[in-house]
């Protein structure tokens, strides 16, 4: 998914991805969350098929979405494993990932997921022109906004998945 503005990140990566930046089509007062960065699984040989997933709110890190990423590669699935706004790398300092995103502030709740859905829309317009099949995944809260983005644009499949918590 070269051009678009779209960069690799070169780096000793084990995890079986190549790490993507964009400038977010929305800016925020953080400069931080201003970077969109995604973690992309590419399957050998070239597939055409992507599914773009987004992860759950709050989450500390991604290591259980990599490993389903990594599951769909070896299925000849490629994915986009987009970090959301203000978690992981996009988070501003002295918050926790996820903390800015779904708060107290309703204003900037509803901000977030405009930014979200906004650099969702942009990587399936992307994604069009290398892909014959765009699916959406996302996790519990990355299901609203999959669903917000798959309402306004054309894609193949859309798969949301709620996590029950349990307690034995």
């Amino acid at each position: 998914m070269a051009g678009e503005n779209i960069k690799e990140i070169k780096f000793n990566n084990k995890n079986g991805y190549n790490l993507l930046t964009f400038p977010s089509p929305v800016e925020t007062s953080w400069p931080e969350n201003n970077t969109v960065y995604c973690r992309m699984f590419t399957s050998t040989p070239a597939a055409d098929t992507i599914i773009i997933f987004v992860p759950g709110w709050a989450r500390t890190n991604l290591t259980a979405e990599e490993g389903m990423c990594r599951q769909f590669k070896q299925e000849g699935i490629d994915t986009c494993l987009i970090t959301k706004p203000f978690h992981q790398e996009r988070k501003p300092a002295f918050t926790f990932s996820g903390e800015l995103f779904i708060s107290g502030n309703i204003f900037l709740t509803v901000m977030n997921f405009r930014q979200l859905v906004a650099e969702l829309r942009f990587l399936i317009h992307v994604c069009r022109k290398k892909y014959k099949t765009i699916g959406m995944l996302g996790m519990s809260s990355g299901g609203f906004q999959t669903a917000l983005a798959a309402d306004v644009e054309d894609i193949d499949f859309y798969f949301p998945i709620r996590l029950l918590e349990c307690s034995f």
